[in-house]
């Protein structure tokens, strides 16, 4: 866990060292706070190697009586809930795969691409509900305080995205990625 919490921070510094926040987000962009927000979350705070969290300001829209009690961004959250996310959509695609598949067969015993088909669209609800539980239980075993409908809405703008990106270009990894990031990005930005 400790070797991808050092290698997120070290692709991040790596990636961003010389980007300013102007650079990604355009000072005429005062309108979008929530991007910003996400911005100086990700890449504007300056971090420790020996404690491995963010330093502690704090953006001035974000303090609140909800936060007083929460841990300040970290990632090893948000690094928790991309595995923890990733894990718990593996397991219910799988399961949600073979459900589809006993649904399937039951009525079509002998259609093999029907039994398919199920595997497929099971297999597949069965990964973004995995992957927005997922994401939303370890934020929340972390004491941070997301909504879980931000969760559930990134995820779906996930799963439209990556459904958007296999019709225009036919790569298929969007698919199965964007619903675990949108879901990420939905219940940190919901902080």
């Amino acid at each position: 866990m400790q070797k991808i919490v050092f290698f997120f921070f070290f692709l991040t510094q790596f990636v961003f060292a010389n980007t300013s926040p102007g650079l990604l987000i355009p000072k005429s962009a005062g309108n979008n706070v929530a991007l910003s927000r996400l911005h100086t979350r990700l890449f504007c705070r300056d971090y420790s190697l020996r404690s491995i969290k963010w330093n502690d300001a704090v953006l001035p829209e974000n303090n609140s009586e909800k936060d007083a009690d929460s841990p300040h961004f970290a990632a090893e959250v948000v690094s928790k809930q991309i595995i923890v996310g990733g894990a718990t959509g593996a397991l219910l695609g799988l399961l949600g795969g073979v459900v589809g598949v006993a649904l399937v067969t039951a009525s079509q015993p002998d259609d093999g691409w029907a039994a398919l088909s199920g595997f497929v669209i099971g297999g597949y609800s069965g990964l973004v509900v995995g992957n927005i539980g997922g994401v939303y239980i370890a934020g929340r075993s972390q004491k941070m305080h997301g909504s879980l409908w931000a969760t559930v809405a990134g995820g779906a703008a996930g799963v439209l995205s990556g459904i958007g990106i296999v019709s225009l270009t036919g790569a298929g990894f969007g698919m199965f990625a964007l619903p675990l990031l949108g879901a990420t990005i939905g219940f940190n930005l919901s902080i």
